[in-house]
This record gives C-alpha cells, sequence and structure tokens, in this order.
C-alpha cells in the first residue's frame, strides 16, 4: 500500500502536478505527499485540485528560487 510520495527538489510542471494530484485523490491510502518546486499557478492548481481531499495527513511543496 502507497502511504507516501515525495518530489521534494523537482518541478513537475503544471502537467505532472495535475496527474500526481488526481491519484493522490484517488488513493486513500496515501497519508503523506510531497508535491516537490511549486510556482504561483502551480499553487492556485493544487489548492482548487486538493479541496476536496480529506485523507492526506501532510502536505509539502517548495517554491520556486525566485519565491525564497
Amino acid at each position: 500500500m502507497l502511504r507516501e510520495l515525495d518530489f521534494s527538489g523537482v518541478n513537475l510542471e503544471q502537467r505532472g502536478l495535475v496527474r500526481v494530484i488526481d491519484a493522490a485523490n484517488k488513493n486513500p491510502a496515501l497519508e503523506k505527499l510531497n508535491v516537490g518546486v511549486l510556482t504561483d499557478s502551480s499553487l492556485h492548481v493544487l489548492a482548487d485540485r486538493l479541496a476536496a481531499n480529506n485523507h492526506l495527513l501532510e502536505l509539502k511543496f517548495q517554491e520556486t528560487s525566485d519565491h525564497q
């Protein structure tokens, strides 16, 4: 059973991010998710697509270097 996904330091781009979030929403066993490096627009996508997810216990992400 997959309980954790970690893409720390990786920029999945929007297409990859959407795929990971959609997979996470369909896997209730997934408790921890690190989606890696996000841009401003990717952060909005993350918020919209995870809004109904109620099984994740931990969510991590990093900002692009121009926002740190």
